[in-house]
């Protein structure tokens, strides 16, 4: 599969599918008190297209890509660099704009990541 991050579409979809990440800006959702740790969420719309000619294979490519994606989230945090994960149910996309639109199928996942840090990105580190 191919993957890509904030990405314009290329016109042709890879054999083995595509994901296309795209990453809002961080929220900071809370901080403790005692240790001064800042409790963030950051959003990420991820684009999942797959193309097949026949609509039971785009069906099987999707259902399996969605998978490694759940496998690749939840399975170690992005190595232990986040918290908590949630994601969304998967939504048809209403348009694809690539050639082979006809033999093309794709969702839009949205993942909610949560974090720890004690950084505080508008403070000068030393």
């Amino acid at each position: 599969m191919g993957v890509t991050r904030e990405e314009v579409l290329p016109q042709r979809c890879p054999d083995d599918g595509l994901v296309n990440l795209h990453m809002n800006d961080a929220e900071e959702i809370d901080q403790r008190l005692g240790d001064g740790r800042r409790e963030w969420s950051r959003t990420a719309e991820i684009e999942v297209i797959v193309q097949a000619p026949d609509l039971q294979d785009r069906i099987d490519a999707m259902d399996a890509l969605h998978a490694q994606i759940g496998a690749a989230l939840y399975g170690n945090k992005l190595s232990g660099l986040v918290a908590h994960i949630e994601l969304s149910a998967p939504v048809d996309a209403d348009e694809i704009p690539m050639d082979g639109v006809a033999t093309l199928k794709g969702t839009v996942i949205e993942a909610v990541l949560y974090y720890e840090t004690s950084n505080n990105p508008m403070e000068l580190q030393s």
